[in-house]
């Protein structure tokens, strides 16, 4: 596992780790996570998330590099290569949904109103 991944490469580890190391049903263990109690922190956060789910799309192609650089095959899942293009899918909704609020208000045929219902 410590040669699989490319030193500072990869800023969300978790998902990446679990996928190499396939744990797939532990029940004894429990993850505590606070919730930012301020608007600027929780952003903080969700960028932070985003920008690390974002450094894994290397790993959705059939090869990768290990940690000296060295093409190797790909060896995560097809269900974990999944869970990695889900995050990304997710991390486009929001900004998905504000470019089809603001086209409907300016350019999108029909009533802006029915626009905000469709993205609402």
């Amino acid at each position: 596992m410590k040669d699989a991944i490319p030193d500072n490469t990869v800023l969300s580890h978790d998902l990446l780790e679990g996928s190499y190391v396939r744990a797939g049903l532990v029940t004894d263990i429990e993850f505590i996570d606070g919730y930012p109690s301020k608007l600027n922190s929780y952003a903080m956060r969700l960028h932070r998330w985003v920008r690390g789910d974002w450094q894994l799309l290397p790993w959705l192609c059939s090869k990768t590099r290990d940690r000296r650089g060295n093409k190797i095959k790909n060896p995560l899942s097809l269900i974990s290569k999944w869970k990695i293009l889900d995050n990304l899918r997710r991390s486009l909704v929001a900004p998905s949904l504000i470019l089809l609020i603001a086209l409907g208000f300016s350019v999108l045929p029909g009533s802006p109103f029915f626009w905000l219902g469709v993205a609402l």
